[in-house]
């Protein structure tokens, strides 16, 4: 049976709008990236790249998006998102391998890291920093989830941004989390896909998107820093720095 995609969409486009040709890029597709891609095939994105080198494992298919169920286990991520994606009309950009042998050859307009390292983000940055309009990294710990999204343009001071955010959020003392506190189930597939939803929403409707997004699921407490507030902090320390 075809699909309508005018009618599948029909819901949701007087709040998401039209992503039209929209080029996306998503960067690892396990507990976060897998349903991140879920959500914006829903949201009417046809224009995705997804990067990941790993297999399903059991451990995968609660947190993840992965609709095969044990059949699958063993199998490449990218390939069982790919076959889900087909069946609701779309043709994924698929690479499967390691983000360090990605050789981006377009420019893409949102580039989304779900990644679970820290390592892993610094590569992702330098290898698409340039070549996309905005990042977004969403990430979690325990009960604690964040989305961070960062304009690269110059005329939002896309450089300071950037080392803003490596100093704050990569190079931090505390380093990386076990696996086992990464993948809580209600984060992935609900808090960290709609606030990532979110900023995509802004950016194609024109809006500024929040700088920090975080949830915690433990308090119940939800925290927006919006996007003029940290350009506002930048220009300050840009000025002290040169005064």
């Amino acid at each position: 049976m075809s699909i309508n995609m005018n009618k599948r969409l029909s819901r949701s486009s007087g709040i998401v709008g039209s992503p039209g040709s929209r080029r996306v890029i998503v960067v690892g597709v396990g507990s976060i990236g897998s349903n991140v891609v879920h959500m914006l095939v829903s949201m009417g994105f046809t224009a995705l790249t997804i990067i990941d080198f790993d297999v399903v494992m059991e451990e995968n298919l609660y947190p993840a998006f992965f609709p095969g169920g044990v059949d699958i286990l063993g199998l490449d991520k990218t390939q069982e998102i790919r076959e889900w994606a087909q069946c609701m009309g779309v043709e994924l950009c698929v690479f499967d391998g390691r983000i360090e042998d990605f050789e981006p050859d377009d420019h893409y307009d949102i580039c989304i890291m779900a990644v679970d390292s820290l390592m892993a983000r610094r590569v992702a940055l330098n290898k698409l920093w340039d070549c996309c309009d905005w990042v977004i990294d969403g990430r979690m710990g325990g009960p604690l989830c964040t989305v961070i999204t960062m304009p690269t343009t110059r005329r939002l001071l896309g450089h300071d941004i950037r080392r803003k955010y490596e100093r704050v959020y990569i190079d931090v003392p505390a380093g990386d989390l076990p696996c086992g506190e990464k993948a809580t189930a209600p984060l992935t597939k609900g808090w960290i896909p709609g606030m990532i939803g979110q900023s995509v929403a802004d950016i194609i409707n024109g809006d500024a998107p929040p700088y920090i997004q975080r949830y915690d699921l433990s308090t119940g407490i939800f925290i927006r820093v919006e996007m003029q507030t940290i350009l506002d902090s930048i220009r300050k320390e840009i000025g002290d720095e040169q005064g």
